[in-house]
C-alpha cells in the first residue's frame, strides 16, 4: 500500500511511499531517506498528532492507503546534539533542498547550493562558539 509522508525539503509536498503492515517506520525513516537524502537520524513523524514509536510497525498505527504522516527534523532537540553537530545538520537540510535534487526548474533551487563552514562567521567547536574566526566576511555566507 501507498502511504503519504509529509517532505522534509519542502513542507508543502508529500512523498508517496510504498510500504506493509509489516514495514517498521525506521524501515519508513530508511524509504524517505532514498527519495530525499535526509538522514533517517533527523527524521521525526506524527500520526493523527502523536509522535510515532519508530520500532513499531505501520499495521500497529492501522495506516492505510493514503494514510498521512506529518514530519518534523529532530535537529532542535539538545539532548541529541551538540550545538556543532545542529550547525552542521541545518547546513546538511539546507544545503539539500538548495540543490533541489538537480531540478533546476523549482522555485527553491539555488545556484548558490554547497555550504562551506568555514566561512561562517560564528561556528562552534562542541558546545562553544568560535565568535569570528572568519577573518572577512563574503556575501552570501556560507554558501558557494
Amino acid at each position: 500500500m501507498d502511504i503519504q509522508v509529509q517532505s522534509f525539503l519542502n513542507s508543502a509536498t508529500k512523498l508517496t511511499i510504498g510500504v506493509s503492515t509489516t514495514t517498521t517506520f525506521n524501515q519508513v525513516k530508511e524509504l524517505v531517506w532514498a527519495a530525499e537524502g535526509t538522514t533517517s537520524t533527523i527524521q521525526d513523524f506524527y500520526y493523527e498528532n502523536a509522535l510515532v514509536d519508530t520500532s513499531s510497525t505501520v499495521g500497529l498505527y492501522n495506516l492505510t492507503t493514503g494514510s498521512y504522516l506529518m514530519s518534523s527534523n529532530n535537529i532542535s532537540d539538545t539532548n541529541l546534539w551538540t550545538k556543532q553537530q545542529r550547525q552542521i545538520l541545518k547546513l546538511e537540510l539546507a544545503q539539500l533542498r538548495r540543490q533541489a535534487g538537480g531540478n533546476t526548474s523549482t522555485s527553491y533551487y539555488r545556484t548558490y547550493n554547497v555550504y562551506d563552514v568555514d566561512l561562517l562567521a560564528d561556528k562552534y567547536t562542541s558546545n562553544t562558539s568560535t565568535v569570528g574566526t572568519t577573518g572577512t566576511l563574503v556575501v552570501g555566507r556560507p554558501w558557494i
